[in-house]
């Protein structure tokens, strides 16, 4: 087995060295160029040209390509007036190639600048004028000014024209030594020397006095005035006694001009005693009236009002509905009440009459008879008061609002009429009443005058309001 795997070695070695020695190829013989070269582009003055040459060892045909350098411009030595030159502006001059490529260059010459003339005097100068001169060019016309400034007054020393006094101004006046202007001056007034102030009227309580200061300069005076003097008082002195609820009166005196001054004592304070008696008893039209007596003369010291256990002054009362907030969100925050009535239910329909403290004092009566509505307010107590009474009527919900609940009411006790289907309507009155009698707190839950519970009633006329359309009300009998 070891002499096979010896043999397949030497074998692999030898096909090794064949492949690494040499093998011999023949190549084509070199080009040879002994024709002509063609020219096939020629070169110009600033572009390149090219030539050819074909191989001439048979069945050959190689063509060898050669680049033809450019030859350049060819300028003449003279150049030709291209754009005569100006005094301020440049002028050219302009040559061209000599191999007709038709280049070109342009060379700028220097301006020739202005030919002057002589000066002329435009304006002669003075103190306050400069001087002026001119000159124009005789090649294009362009006029040189030349100015010289005014050199200004000479002025001499000022000179006194007219003297200052108190009161007016004086004047003082120079001279221009090169042009004879004058020139003038204002020497402010030198004002009054004024004197001490000497009282010439002495003032008194009744009138004023003066005092006056005289200039030293010219001998005017003026005069201002000294205020009066303070009165000479009296101490005050008691001519009427204040009493209970009566002012009293002191009076003093000046000892200059015995004017005498009066003024009011405050009256005295009532002394209460402390005990208070029913002076007016109380009843529902008006609150009773207590007082306590003064120590000091006998009459009423302070007085307040009183109202007896269970009676109520001043509390609004309303025919009781749904509240408007429950009929529609527009209206939530309303203390008022909405009552809604089927029109096709003719006959009488109760309704308590509720206070905001949740009593009932009496019955809202609505009789429906064709097409009519009549609203009456019956009470509960006697004794209880109704005042401001009033109702509105609303032909939807679209009507209610704060200002038509407070609008002028309804006349009570008169059919209205009603274009509608249903009767919206409220009912409120101001009232002063007494808890207990005949007046009982309304219970909610409770049943109405149909059988069923206040909820449930409000629930169907709330039902009722939102299902009315709008439609228009009409007083009738």
């Amino acid at each position: 087995m070891k002499s096979i795997q010896r043999w397949a070695a030497l074998l692999m070695a030898l096909c090794l060295l064949m492949g690494l020695m040499p093998v011999h190829a023949e190549h084509p013989p070199p080009h040879e160029y002994n024709g002509p070269w063609v020219t096939e582009v020629a070169p110009t003055c600033t572009t390149s040209g090219r030539r050819y040459t074909i191989c001439t060892v048979p069945d050959c045909g190689y063509i060898l390509y050669d680049t033809l350098a450019a030859t350049g411009h060819k300028w003449p030595t003279e150049w030709s007036p291209h754009q005569a030159a100006g005094c301020t502006t440049s002028g050219s001059i302009i040559r061209f190639c000599l191999n007709g490529c038709g280049s070109s260059e342009v060379k700028y010459t220097d301006p020739l600048g202005h030919s002057f003339g002589g000066w002329t005097v435009v304006t002669t100068g003075n103190c306050t004028v400069a001087a002026v001169s001119q000159r124009v060019c005789s090649r294009c016309g362009q006029v040189e000014t030349s100015t010289t400034a005014a050199p200004g007054h000479n002025w001499g020393a000022w000179v006194g024209v007219k003297t200052a006094s108190c009161t007016d101004v004086g004047v003082d006046e120079r001279t221009c030594s090169r042009c004879s202007e004058k020139q003038t001056r204002v020497i402010p007034a030198l004002l009054h020397n004024w004197g001490p102030w000497t009282t010439v009227l002495a003032p008194t309580c009744q009138a004023t006095g003066i005092s006056r200061s005289v200039c030293g300069r010219c001998g005017i005076y003026q005069d201002r005035v000294l205020p009066k003097v303070a009165h000479d008082w009296s101490a005050w002195t008691v001519t009427l006694a204040a009493s209970c609820g009566t002012k009293g009166q002191e009076t003093r005196t000046c000892s200059m001009c015995a004017r005498v001054e009066t003024r009011s004592l405050r009256a005295l304070k009532h002394v209460s005693d402390g005990n208070w008696i029913t002076v007016r008893a109380a009843t529902l039209r008006q609150r009773g009236l207590q007082a306590t007596t003064c120590t000091r003369c006998g009459q009423h010291a302070s007085t307040r009002t009183y109202a007896p256990r269970g009676y109520r002054y001043e509390v609004w009362a309303r025919g009781f509905g749904p509240l408007a907030g429950q009929a529609s969100s527009s209206l939530s925050g309303l203390t008022d009440r909405l009552i809604a009535i089927d029109m096709l239910q003719e006959g009488e329909h109760r309704f308590p009459l509720t206070t905001d403290d949740g009593w009932q004092i009496g019955t809202v009566v609505a009789t429906v008879a064709g097409g009519t509505l009549k609203v009456s307010l019956k009470q509960l107590s006697e004794p209880t008061v109704l005042r401001e009474k009033q109702w509105q009527l609303f032909s939807g919900l679209h009507e209610v609002n704060v200002l038509s609940l407070r609008a002028a009411s309804m006349p009570f006790d008169m059919p209205v009429k009603v274009s509608g289907p249903v009767a919206i309507f409220s009912v409120s009155t101001l009232t002063n009443y007494y808890q207990g009698n005949e007046n009982k707190i309304l219970h909610e839950a409770g049943l109405s005058p149909d059988g069923s519970s206040y909820t449930e009633l409000n629930e169907r006329m709330t039902v009722l309001m939102r299902g009315q359309g709008s439609g228009r009300l009409t007083v009738g009998p």
